[in-house]
């Protein structure tokens, strides 16, 4: 009994809080809610952090491994729901990509759907013409619609997200769209012309005025602090985002190079480039306002059938996975001083099933079998062996590994090498994205039946925090 009947004497909430840890250790999430429900000095007590925090740290979950999560308590249902596989799973239609993207046939929906993300709160779909946000924990219903008043005619658009900013890239021109912290809507907070390597802030009105010029090409990242955008291969504009300010501009002097992708780790801006068929990584410190790294995935003349290398980056490890020849790949691995960690030549199909979460790289080192090394100890810590082939790896949320196949996709304790659910789909899966901690998405081809053409669908599988639990 936890209240003495004859003095009406509540002993839980007399209790310090550490032997209130002491005892829910023993209970598990749901156990905890339905004791939250007995009273409210209960609830106060066991809504506390430090509750949550010690049930994600004996499940060795921490917070500094997870996306846009600051709360224990959230990050412990994120975790479950994963773990337990309780999601929501939401098709679009070849009727919604219509709407959603500007033309649905197979090859432009493949190029929009990489360009598919979230906040973590809305999945966001971009067009030519404006941006759908739709609220997926809503019976995807859509959340906002955002016209694009400039330069809507362009050929080239893409979008990049974090959990507060929408950078739109439309030709020359990107929109910065912050969301309101309470109205939970986007509003456009800059826009900014690129062009002839100057960037200068435009209303709307003088940004149709100019729709109609030559179109530069434009790369961009963005990450919770700072916006890159790379012009023509030359030039870098750099942004801080909070608060927002222009931070620098470095241009590069090299002639004749290409650049081939653009990451940003905290400080750091890391561009893969290639010049007269030599792959490079450099590395620029945004802090120190200098180049600082100078790294090579492979010595080949060119990668093979024109694949250029694959660049992973993360707060730690500087990862490259590159085809050498027709049959093999080399996996690089360094240290943000440059130090090489590992280099392992594997599978030519590795290119597309490598990843990398903290010190840890998990990637497929035989036809059936993952291989998860630690560059702390370097050291392989574990094989997993897989009984079919697969096509993607990713690293999810709670230690966590999703393994897609060709019609289904198993999720996997990587740490115990444990298989612990499979969704499939029944259909084939040609692209399999994850898009934060939240969102899953797949797209799939489906032929339809009377007219025996390819019906192309995206789905969405949201573990997030307000899932009902059972």
């Amino acid at each position: 009994m936890c209240i003495d009947t004859e003095y009406k004497v509540d002993f839980i909430s007399y209790l310090p809080l550490e032997l209130i840890e002491e005892l829910v250790r023993h209970l598990d999430g749901i156990d905890i809610l339905n004791c939250s429900k007995v009273c409210k000095q209960w609830k106060k007590k066991l809504d506390q952090e430090n509750i949550w925090r010690r049930l994600c740290i004996d499940r060795g979950w921490f917070l500094n491994t997870a996306i846009n999560i600051k709360s224990w308590r959230n990050l412990y249902w994120l975790n479950q729901n994963w773990c337990k596989g309780f999601y929501m799973c939401y098709k679009f239609s070849d009727e919604d990509i219509s709407h959603s993207f500007m033309l649905p046939n197979f090859n432009t929906t493949f190029l929009d759907f990489t360009s598919l993300d979230s906040d973590g709160e809305f999945l966001i779909l971009p067009r030519r013409d404006g941006i759908n946000i739709w609220d997926i924990t809503n019976d995807a219903k859509i959340h906002q619609r955002i016209t694009n008043n400039v330069c809507k005619y362009c050929y080239q658009f893409d979008i990049k997200v974090n959990k507060k900013f929408i950078i739109y890239l439309t030709g020359n021109y990107i929109q910065i769209l912050k969301k309101d912290s309470q109205s939970k809507m986007y509003e456009r907070l800059k826009i900014l012309h690129l062009y002839k390597g100057k960037a200068e802030e435009k209303n709307c009105s003088e940004a149709i005025s100019e729709i109609y010029e030559q179109e530069h090409e434009h790369k961009a990242e963005v990450n919770e602090n700072y916006l890159a955008v790379i012009q023509d291969d030359k030039k870098i504009f750099i942004w801080l985002l909070k608060p927002w300010e222009f931070l620098t501009f470095v241009e590069i002097y090299e002639t004749d190079v290409r650049i081939l992708d653009i990451k940003i780790a905290s400080s750091h801006i890391f561009i893969l480039q290639n010049k007269d068929k030599q792959f490079k990584i450099r590395a620029y410190d945004m802090k120190r306002g200098t180049w600082t790294l100078e790294l090579h995935p492979d010595n080949s003349e060119a990668a093979v059938d024109d694949v250029h290398p694959r660049l992973i980056v993360n707060k730690l490890l500087v990862v490259s996975v590159c085809p050498c020849d027709a049959n093999r790949t080399v996996l690089k691995v360094w240290d943000f001083n440059g130090r090489i960690l590992q280099t392992t030549f594997l599978p030519k199909e590795t290119y597309i099933q490598c990843c990398v979460i903290n010190d840890i790289v998990i990637y497929r080192s035989s036809k059936n079998t993952i291989t998860i090394w630690s560059s702390k100890i370097d050291k392989i810590i574990k094989e997993i062996d897989i009984n079919s082939s697969f096509n993607f790896i990713e690293v999810c949320p709670g230690d966590l590994l999703l393994i897609a196949k060709t019609a289904s996709f198993e999720v996997w304790d990587w740490k115990k090498g444990k298989q612990l659910y499979t969704i499939s789909e029944q259909t084939h899966l040609c692209y399999t994205r994850l898009l934060n901690s939240y969102f899953y998405a797949t797209l799939v081809m489906d032929m339809d039946r009377e007219t025996s053409h390819i019906v192309p669908q995206i789905i969405v599988f949201y573990f997030g925090i307000n899932i009902l639990r059972e």
